[in-house]
């Protein structure tokens, strides 16, 4: 993948950041966000409060990695991020960092698969060779790095790798970085090892089939990744949503695995945290949005959630 702007950080957290790049995609996937006032979702950071809550907490939503020259944090998200107790995202970084090496090989290990199956097997004969000549030819990647690796961490690296020329940014590091100059704790609402099970809970051949889907037209990836970052830097939850819901490869249990499963596992700790002190939440945008996303369920407990204008 190309190089993130922030260069000083420690290894551990730019192999944070490139698990969470293998959620880029999914995390900005397809919940039905209808409503007859379409304008009203189409935000990115929203104030939660209410339900006896001492302080309210606020919630942000992020696209994983972006291109440098379109990152953006408004002045609101900075300073309302400066008062929070504690800041919560997907994965708490110090799991990484305090587990160190054996902790990253152990974060990896979950993206192998299993012993018995091939990745030739998986794709067929024709994929694998075209396979081959693409990392070779496109993105000079040698064959040992993704010969085990599950076929949908090798889409997603395609997609990034081969889509992206320019400097790469990321509001996870970002947000790592104020937290730490500010002395404010990050705890997360996964562990590393959760997110991988996730991915993986998604059976091999769906897999292989959107491998292959990308191999035939890794143009199609580019031009998709480019429209997601020009919507989410118009906030546009609900374009975004539209956006990924066309991708004919999303079958509704994916669908349930990568967002709904998780926000409903979320909202117990996030209420729990909430009534405890005032938190920063920053998580995928698509996890914002629908019957199902955060802010739904947030308000189906009582809760007032309001975009900061």
């Amino acid at each position: 993948m190309r190089m993130l702007s922030s260069p000083s950080l420690p290894s551990i957290r730019q192999s944070l950041v490139m698990m969470l790049l293998i959620l880029m995609p999914f995390c900005l996937q397809a919940q039905d966000g209808s409503t007859s006032e379409e304008d009203s979702w189409n935000h990115l950071f929203w104030k939660i409060e209410g339900q006896g809550l001492k302080n309210a907490s606020y919630l942000y939503g992020t696209i994983h990695v972006i291109p440098k020259d379109s990152f953006y944090l408004d002045k609101s998200v900075t300073r309302l991020f400066k008062k929070a107790d504690k800041i919560v995202m997907e994965i708490d970084p110090s799991e990484m960092q305090s587990g160190g090496l054996g902790a990253l090989v152990n974060s990896f290990r979950g993206m192998l698969m299993p012993k018995d199956t091939s990745l030739q097997s998986l794709i067929g004969d024709q994929a694998f060779l075209s396979l081959q000549r693409f990392m070779k030819d496109s993105i000079d990647t040698p064959f040992p790095l993704y010969q085990r690796m599950r076929p949908i961490y090798i889409s997603q690296y395609i997609s990034t790798e081969y889509c992206t020329e320019e400097e790469l940014d990321s509001y996870e590091i970002r947000f790592m970085e104020m937290a730490e100059d500010k002395g404010i704790p990050i705890i997360g609402l996964e562990t590393a090892t959760e997110q991988a099970d996730v991915l993986n809970s998604i059976s091999l051949t769906e897999q292989a089939e959107m491998l292959t889907d990308v191999l035939s037209n890794p143009q199609k990836s580019c031009e998709q990744m480019e429209e997601m970052v020009s919507l989410y830097r118009r906030q546009d939850l609900i374009g975004l949503s539209e956006l990924i819901g066309e991708a004919d490869e999303f079958s509704e249990r994916m669908d349930n695995a990568l967002l709904r499963d998780r926000n409903q596992n979320w909202i117990p700790k996030l209420a729990d945290w909430m009534n405890e002190e005032s938190l920063f939440i920053a998580v995928g945008a698509g996890h914002l949005i629908g019957p199902d996303g955060l802010i739904v369920l947030l308000r189906n407990m009582g809760y007032t959630v309001s975009p900061v204008i």
